[in-house]
């Protein structure tokens, strides 16, 4: 059976640690993904606790919840978005818009 790894506290490099490398070249996640890391191995018990993940367990966790939670903010902007375009009118005769007009239908 393999040894497992144990937190130590000591992030290593954020490059190339994350499952997608989203954030590789982004300069503020390479500073707080150490920071967060550190956070939440004290948040589940670090130094009382072994906790056997390392850094780019940690920065993987952190980079999919940044991306999860801006498609959350993403679909509420939608949301709210359609939801202020329903009810109001569509009457295009002062737009720029195309008209098109009704064409029979070829029944062949």
């Amino acid at each position: 059976m393999a040894e497992p790894i144990l937190w130590d506290e000591n992030p290593g490099p954020v490059q190339g640690s994350t499952i997608f490398g989203y954030f590789d070249t982004n300069s503020l996640f390479q500073t707080l993904a150490p920071q967060a890391a550190i956070w939440a191995a004290k948040r589940i018990g670090y130094p009382s606790i072994n906790i056997e993940m390392d850094s780019g367990s940690f920065y993987s966790c952190y980079e999919e919840s940044i991306l999860e939670y801006s498609a959350q903010v993403q679909q509420f902007t939608i949301r709210e978005n359609m939801l202020s375009l329903l009810g109001t009118s569509n009457d295009n005769s002062n737009s720029s818009y195309v008209k098109y007009t009704n064409k029979p239908v070829y029944t062949g």
